[in-house]
């Protein structure tokens, strides 16, 4: 595929996330440490996407299927391969794998633009380059994410 990404493998992501943030520095660097312990726990019942470069995961994506939806849980990128098409690969990668299988929507969410708070910033603004829509707001009552944004990508008419 393009953007030097080798291989695509779920097999390989939960094998290489399984031990955390030694084995997939992509982790350490986007999510906070609860994060890293909530992903430990979540691959053991999601499917996962790596893209690997010089034989290393430098990018991964997590994901499940309810109810027809597809569902993006966590996706990282190592930061020195920020911005080289290795995030955009693997959504469009399993955007094409869960229209394959019938799934009709692909949802995301993260921090709402209230948060003023940069990456998010660049969270959303990747999204919204892929055709992301903004789907649904919700304020909230916790201090780490007081504005959920849920953002959605149409797969199938």
């Amino acid at each position: 595929a393009g953007a030097g990404v080798e291989r695509f493998d779920p097999r390989l992501c939960r094998e290489r996330l399984r031990g955390g943030p030694a084995h997939c520095r992509a982790a350490s660097g986007v999510v906070y440490p609860r994060g890293l312990s909530t992903i430990r726990t979540d691959i053991r019942q999601q499917h996962g996407l790596v893209a690997e470069r010089v034989g290393r995961v430098a990018a991964f994506l997590m994901y499940y299927v309810n109810q027809g939806i597809g569902h993006i849980a966590w996706m990282g990128v190592e930061p020195e391969h920020h911005r080289t098409g290795l995030g955009r690969a693997l959504v469009l990668e399993l955007a094409e794998q869960l229209r394959r299988h019938d799934v009709r929507e692909l949802r995301v969410e993260t921090l709402g633009d209230s948060v003023d708070y940069e990456p998010y910033a660049r969270t959303r603004a990747f999204y919204r380059s892929l055709g992301f829509a903004d789907f649904r707001r919700e304020l909230l009552d916790n201090p780490e994410c007081p504005e959920l944004l849920e953002m959605m990508l149409v797969l199938q008419e």
